[in-house]
């Protein structure tokens, strides 16, 4: 019994004889501490409860741990005597709880602590004590007030900035949305005449100063603590508040400029026209004003594949509908015999006496060449006030419609006649100007290639760019 019992132990503790298992190693026993007051210097002999009162009011002097510790003093931290002294000194225990972590880390804690405790127990007399703790407290007070200085004025400053920030973010997520909701020109897209136009350029450049401010300003604040941080605290809050105000106009301005970059994108972009025999009513110029701003943005940078042409196919609404019903991506665009152009984007056409289709469904109109050319394009995207989007039988096709019954794109079951009027699903203005009535020239409707073309951009106009 005694040899497997002493083979046992062997194999468990290796390192020690068979009496047992081994003892904590030094790090791990329990170790006893002498507390600031005991084993003092000769100087405190006779007064160790002097030197405990002065030790255990500490914690209680303004701005005393915010004292500079010089590098001799910044040894190795006794955390046995700091657990001691926790549970002695209730004012350390609640000066810990105010500081640590929230102002300072554990470490910094007891660094100062430790130093202050150094002071203490090195002081000859008690008259030359109470001048080492009130030049030490005097010391950081100036230091704070200098600090405090600096911090205002900062903050003037950096509260200014960001406030222009700010009023550039929402000048030009203004005056982009003035572009986009009132169809401005795409070619014009970085123009507007309301005020002096901004830049992206400037917006990026204001926001970057006022983050590097930012940051500058919160370094000065993490040097202010105690009283004079609470002088602060109420101009630190606000800036906070208006940083963040001007972030989330910041973030607008952001995708209202990536639309139009996109949007820029498209003007430069002309599609192909893919099996057309024949060439198109509408120009170059017309169907980048389309690609621009009628498609939705994943077909903008597609070519054009031809479904249906009257010229090509012959006038037929049986023909109509056996080349288009198969697709959910179309464009039908009409010229008339007095030369307007328009039309729509429609998610396909079937035959179906109810209404169907979806909100991304668009009715244009270009003017005629005799017309004026200032407003020569307008575009109408859905009010939101119904859904007649499509109705199409073999007697007529509507596009929009309302309660009178009108409809802004209205085509004969012949292809032949067709009207235009106001309606409640685009809030349009009849697409063939003064005439409510038309006669069709030439009917086309279009498809989009699946894979998006690189190779049909046309050069960007120079004052464009130069305006980015």
């Amino acid at each position: 019994i005694a040899f497997l019992y002493t083979s046992v132990v062997s194999y468990l503790y290796p390192s020690t004889s068979a009496t047992g298992p081994p003892s904590p190693p030094p790090s791990q026993q329990v170790k006893h501490c002498v507390l600031p007051w005991q084993n003092v210097k000769p100087s405190w002999r006779g007064n160790e409860d002097t030197l405990k009162q002065y030790i255990l009011k500490l914690p209680t002097l303004d701005n005393i741990f915010w004292v500079q510790v010089p590098e001799q003093h910044k040894e190795e931290l006794d955390y046995d005597l700091a657990k001691e002294l926790l549970k002695i000194d209730e004012n350390l225990s609640d000066a810990r709880f105010e500081l640590v972590p929230k102002s300072m880390s554990e470490d910094n804690f007891w660094e100062v602590y430790f130093y202050l405790l150094h002071v203490v127990q090195n002081a000859n007399s008690t008259q030359e004590l109470d001048d080492t703790l009130l030049k030490l407290t005097q010391d950081k007070k100036i230091q704070e007030e200098l600090f405090l200085v600096e911090f205002e004025q900062e903050y003037k400053k950096t509260t200014s900035i960001v406030t222009d920030g700010l009023e550039l973010c929402r000048t030009f997520i203004h005056q982009a949305l003035l572009r986009r909701d009132h169809k401005i020109d795409p070619d014009n897209v970085f123009l507007d005449d309301t005020k002096e136009s901004v830049s992206a350029v400037s917006v990026e450049k204001s926001v970057r100063e006022c983050i590097e401010l930012k940051k500058k300003i919160s370094i000065l604040a993490t040097a202010v603590h105690g009283q004079a941080f609470d002088k602060i605290e109420g101009h630190i809050h606000e800036l906070g508040n208006l940083f963040t105000t001007m972030m989330t106009q910041y973030e607008k301005f952001k995708e209202l400029h990536n639309d139009e970059l996109n949007v820029l994108k498209c003007v430069s972009f002309c599609p192909t026209l893919l099996d057309n025999k024949n060439d198109s009513f509408t120009t170059p110029i017309q169907r980048q004003k389309i690609c621009a701003t009628v498609l939705p943005q994943r077909y903008r940078i597609r070519n054009w594949r031809l479904l249906y042409s009257t010229a090509q196919h012959g006038v037929s609404i049986h023909s109509f509908y056996r080349l288009v019903a198969d697709h959910s991506s179309t464009l039908l665009i009409i010229q008339t015999d007095r030369g307007r152009i328009f039309g729509c984007y429609a998610a396909g056409f079937q035959i179906n006496p109810k209404y169907y289709g979806s909100g991304e469904q668009v009715v244009f109109t270009f003017c005629s060449p005799e017309e004026d050319k200032k407003n020569f394009f307008e575009y109408y995207v859905w009010s939101k006030k119904n859904d007649y989007f499509v109705r199409s039988t073999l007697q007529n096709i509507a596009i929009g419609g309302g309660t009178d019954g009108k409809a802004a794109l209205f085509l004969d079951g012949e292809l032949r006649y067709g009207s235009t009027n106001s309606c409640m699903t685009f809030l349009n203005q009849p697409l063939n100007g003064m005439d409510e009535d038309f006669n069709i020239h030439a009917l086309e409707v279009w498809t989009f290639e699946e894979q998006v073309s690189k190779n049909n951009f046309k050069p960007i106009r120079k004052q464009v760019v130069e305006s980015e």
